[in-house]
């Protein structure tokens, strides 16, 4: 469990502000946002801006920041196989285009 001497611990971290600036939601694992989700997010219902707020006027935003990073990872890792799927796709187009332009001049070059 998390207490609140450790958050004041890593918050004052010289790297702390870099880190999120330099932050990559791209590179969340499955893993990694069903664990925020389920501990964080969705299990635990008296989490919220508003408690983060009253808490630490510091905090609210970043735990704000925090949770559309995982809403962001969500959707991300969702739309991926979608987004590969088309790059086939276009893949594929690409090359039916390029076979239909050599029919089109072998057809043009008989006539």
């Amino acid at each position: 469990k998390v207490d609140w001497a450790d958050v004041r611990k890593l918050l004052s971290k010289s790297d702390f502000i870099p880190s999120i600036l330099n932050f990559d939601a791209d590179l969340l694992s499955a893993k990694q946002i069903k664990l925020v989700r389920d501990n964080y997010l969705d299990g635990n219902p008296d989490l919220t801006t508003e408690a983060v707020m009253r808490s630490s006027k510091a905090c609210g935003p970043l735990f704000q920041w925090a949770e559309s990073q995982i809403r962001y990872s969500t959707v991300y890792t969702r739309i991926q196989p979608l987004r590969d799927e088309v790059e086939e796709l276009e893949k594929d187009s690409r090359s039916v285009k390029d076979k239909l332009e050599t029919v089109e001049a072998e057809v043009e070059s008989l006539e």
